[in-house]
């Protein structure tokens, strides 16, 4: 018994799964900035870039970013609305292609739920480009 349980926890330490509480999982879910939407989508962009994903869309009139998705790996949309003049909200939507055809993008979606991190790593990164403190988790 014992065996078992030091064995699922290595497997869970070992693929760096995070287990958010409910809060952490409503503030990685979405965000708002107070900001405007156009300094929060232009970090939004910049952030994505530095993840090197190629953008496939840029629209800042309807707030949406998202990647090109190449090959198996992630792909990620983001929407960046504004809530006030000065303040947005930033909600990702990360994905799987798991097609090998280069033409042909076969996405799944990744629940915060499934794979947390991705949404962790995203908000802390744009939180520090944003010139803000992330709390210790």
């Amino acid at each position: 018994m014992m065996h078992s349980l030091l064995a699922g926890l290595m497997a869970l330490l070992l693929t760096g799964c995070t287990i958010l509480s409910p809060q952490e999982e409503a503030r990685y879910r979405s965000r708002v900035y107070n900001l405007s939407q156009s300094i929060v989508f232009d970090a939004v962009k910049v952030q994505m870039i530095e993840y090197t994903m190629a953008l496939a869309t840029v629209d800042p009139a309807k707030g949406l970013l998202e990647s090109q998705p190449s090959g198996v790996g992630y792909q990620l949309t983001v929407q960046v609305e504004p809530v006030t003049e000065s303040s947005a909200r930033v909600t990702p939507a990360w994905a799987m292609n798991v097609s090998s055809e280069a033409f042909r993008p076969n996405l799944v979606a990744i629940p915060i739920e499934h794979r947390p991190i991705l949404y962790v790593d995203f908000f802390d990164a744009l939180d520090a480009r944003l010139g803000l403190n992330t709390p210790a988790r």
